[in-house]
C-alpha cells in the first residue's frame, strides 16, 4: 500500500488520499476499510456524516468535463447516487441542501433525508417553527436559506431560528432596500 499523502477525519471515519493519487475511507478504530481505495478519484470531508465523491480525473470543478458527482454516508452507501454532472460543496456551511446539476438542469438536493444528524437537527428545528406560529406540528419544509413552510404560512428564520422576516421583509433585505434592527 502506498504511504499516506493527506487525510481529514470525522468522528470515526478518515477519508484518506494515498501518495499514489487513491482516495479511500477507513475505520481507524475498526481498523476497516469503508470504500476501498480507487473506487472514487476523490472524496471530500465529511459533514454531518455525508461526504460528495467524484469518479473522474479532471480537478476542474467548474468545467463541463465528463466527471460525475454524488454523495456517501459513513458506512460507505451512495445516498446520492455518482450520477450528477456537479453537485456543490455543502462541508461546514450548515445548509440541509445543496445544489446539484444534472444535464444542464440546476436541482435543490435535500440533505437531511440522507443524514441522521442533520434529521434530528431539522426535526428539532420545525418543532421549534412550529410552537413559535401555534400551529399543530406538521414538518417544516427547510432550505439552506432557513426558509420554512408551516401550514399555509411562509417565512424566514436568521441561523439560530430567533428571528422570524416576513417573505417582503426578506426580499427587501435581499434587494438592500431594507435593515433590519441589531
Amino acid at each position: 500500500m502506498s504511504k499516506v499523502k493527506e487525510y481529514t477525519q470525522y468522528r470515526n471515519v478518515t477519508v484518506v488520499e494515498l501518495c499514489n493519487g487513491e482516495w479511500g475511507v477507513v475505520d481507524v478504530a475498526k481498523r476497516q476499510v469503508i470504500v476501498p481505495f480507487g473506487k472514487y478519484d476523490w472524496i471530500s470531508e465529511f459533514d454531518y456524516g455525508l461526504a460528495r465523491v467524484r469518479k473522474g480525473k479532471d480537478n476542474y470543478w467548474d468545467t463541463p468535463n465528463g466527471n460525475k458527482w454524488g454523495i456517501i454516508n459513513m458506512e460507505g452507501e451512495e445516498v446520492v447516487p455518482v450520477e450528477y454532472d456537479k453537485i456543490w460543496n455543502f462541508a461546514g456551511k450548515r445548509r440541509w441542501s445543496t445544489n446539484a446539476e444534472k444535464d444542464g438542469e440546476i436541482t435543490d438536493l435535500k440533505l437531511w433525508p440522507f443524514s441522521e444528524e442533520l434529521n434530528e437537527i431539522a426535526e428539532e428545528y420545525s418543532r421549534r417553527i412550529a410552537e413559535m406560529e401555534e400551529r399543530e406540528y406538521d414538518r417544516a419544509l427547510l432550505d439552506d436559506f432557513s426558509n420554512y413552510t408551516v401550514g399555509d404560512y411562509s417565512g424566514i428564520y436568521d441561523d439560530w431560528g430567533d428571528d422570524r422576516w416576513a417573505e417582503s421583509q426578506y426580499d427587501a433585505y435581499m434587494d438592500g432596500e431594507y435593515v433590519p434592527d441589531d
